[in-house]
């Protein structure tokens, strides 16, 4: 109903417009005196200005109730986060995988090559779970702290190592430490993802205080480091998306994280 009446209006306004200019032609023909054009002047003047801030009002109105309408649009979709993984693969990252699977549940794996070497499967089929790898050098050495040569070494093996179990070469890395050089250029353009929710499982190797440092500090927009070496990190993991998920958080890999 809302929406008709403002076409009427439009309308009116328009038709208004016709009439004006049906006005004008008439006084053009010198149907008005002499002393009353002054007057027509100001009164087509203001006929027209009326209408332009009418329309101009009427714009306003219906630009704010977009902008109303998109917000809520925005605020209707779930909060995005995004769980990672560094240093494996493991023992444990099959089980990991096949987990999150279960769950619904895409992650990012960041992968030494070193441990690709022990784990070639694991890697095959995070892949096939659709999970995102990503390349986190060889061997877990600082690269800032490397000469260039080999710190485009550990890049490159490890990217070949990927390839040699997936098919594909990573696009993104993550440099062990967080660390790199800024001018390191290795031939190969990648894309760095970082984090801004660490989960210390590391450092605590403890599935309850893990859960609890993730859960009360998460918020939208949140790249969660954790590993998958530790058995606590994958149970950790398993709680985490199940809370997470009934708090109404949607789970993404971490390259839509950084590209949306």
């Amino acid at each position: 109903m809302g929406k008709m009446m403002k076409y009427l209006k439009q309308y009116q306004i328009l038709c208004g417009f016709f009439l004006t200019i049906c006005l004008l032609r008439l006084w053009g023909g010198s149907l008005l005196p002499a002393g009353l054009e002054v007057e027509k002047e100001k009164a087509v003047s203001s006929f027209v200005e009326a209408g332009q801030e009418e329309m101009a009002v009427e714009a306003e109105v219906m630009e704010k109730e977009a902008a109303e309408k998109t917000g809520k649009m925005q605020r209707d979709l779930p909060p995005k986060i995004a769980l990672t993984f560094d240093d494996g693969p493991s023992k444990y990252t099959k089980r990991l995988s096949e987990g999150l699977k279960k769950r619904g549940v895409s992650a990012t794996f960041f992968l030494l090559g070193e441990n690709i070497e022990k784990y070639p499967e694991a890697v095959t089929k995070l892949a096939k779970d659709g999970h995102l790898l990503g390349n986190h050098s060889y061997s877990h050495g600082q690269l800032n702290q490397m000469s260039q040569k080999k710190a485009c070494g550990e890049i490159a093996r490890t990217n070949n190592q990927i390839y040699e179990c997936t098919g594909e070469y990573p696009q993104y890395v993550r440099p062990p430490f967080g660390e790199c050089n800024e001018q390191l250029d290795c031939g190969v353009e990648m894309i760095p993802i970082f984090w801004n929710l660490d989960s210390l499982d590391w450092k605590v190797k403890n599935t309850e205080k893990i859960v609890q440092m993730v859960t009360e500090q998460v918020q939208e927009g949140s790249i969660i480091l954790m590993h998958d070496g530790y058995e606590t990190s994958v149970e950790a993991a398993f709680q985490i998306v199940d809370m997470l998920q009934k708090k109404g958080y949607e789970f993404v890999t971490a390259d839509q994280m950084v590209l949306d």
